[in-house]
Formats: structure tokens, C-alpha cells, sequence
């Protein structure tokens, strides 16, 4: 298992279910959202969380969200 995830759609159903399981094993995660996102401020506060597109700008929505 790896310590740290990038989670993509966290705020939908499967990405809810995505982070539950992650938080389970103490895993460092980080969420990428769309900006216009209405569900990404319901995300659990022990997440990262960054706003972008991953089909725009994919390298630097990537890095930031990766923390480069």
C-alpha cells in the first residue's frame, strides 16, 4: 500500500466511497475538484483538497495538487 493517494471525482458516490476505505488504513490523501463543484465543501477536513480540471492545464493543476 502506498501512504499517499491523489483522488480524482472524490466528491461523487464512488469517490466517497474511495476516501472511506483510504481513511481506514491512515492513508495521506489529497482530492482534486472542479471549482464549480457544489459537493467538494461537504469533503472531509482531514483531506487536501485543490481545485482544477485534470483535462486543463494537466501538468499544473497536477503539480499543485500533488504538493511540487
Amino acid at each position: 500500500m502506498y501512504k499517499r493517494y491523489l483522488v480524482t471525482g472524490a466528491s461523487g458516490f464512488l469517490g466517497r466511497a474511495v476516501l472511506t476505505e483510504l481513511k481506514k488504513k491512515d492513508a495521506e490523501v489529497r482530492v482534486l475538484v472542479l471549482e464549480n463543484d457544489l459537493l467538494a465543501k461537504d469533503l472531509p477536513n482531514w483531506i487536501s483538497v485543490s481545485y482544477g480540471d485534470i483535462c486543463d492545464n494537466l501538468h499544473t493543476d497536477l503539480h499543485e495538487c500533488l504538493g511540487h
